[in-house]
């Protein structure tokens, strides 16, 4: 885990290769970007893309994307799956977002801890 502009971010591995992403233990639902969608081109393929809305502090957007049915990676060592997960593709004000693990990537696990002093993350499922 490294703090960037004091936000957090979390680096994961996905058809193993590392990637990191921002944790956001207030968002509902983890979201991948168009970072996301350039690294990752054989994860999104054949996907049907849909609208969905985005929302926060600046309010709601509607954003083309597609969703992914199951998406499985690595975080601390623990192996995740996610389910119907959307990764935006289109938008250029999320061209370098590379996405956002939420509160349903905590609930994966039994026990996650997260320690800022030592700047670690560990999972139990």
């Amino acid at each position: 885990m490294v703090l960037a502009s004091n936000v957090p971010y979390v680096r994961i591995r996905y058809d193993g290769e590392p990637f990191d992403l921002l944790f956001d233990s207030g968002n509902v639902k983890t979201d991948l970007g168009t970072d996301f969608a350039r690294s990752f081109p054989k994860a999104v393929a054949g996907l049907p893309e849909c609208h969905v809305q985005r929302g926060g502090f600046g309010g709601m957007v509607d954003l083309k994307a597609v969703t992914l049915p199951e998406w499985t990676f690595t975080l601390a060592g623990v192996s995740v799956t996610l389910h119907d997960t959307d990764v935006y593709e289109t938008d250029q004000t999320l061209s370098f977002y590379s996405g956002s693990l939420g509160c349903d990537c905590i609930l994966a696990f039994r026990r996650l801890t997260l320690n800022y002093a030592h700047m670690y993350l560990r999972g139990e499922r």
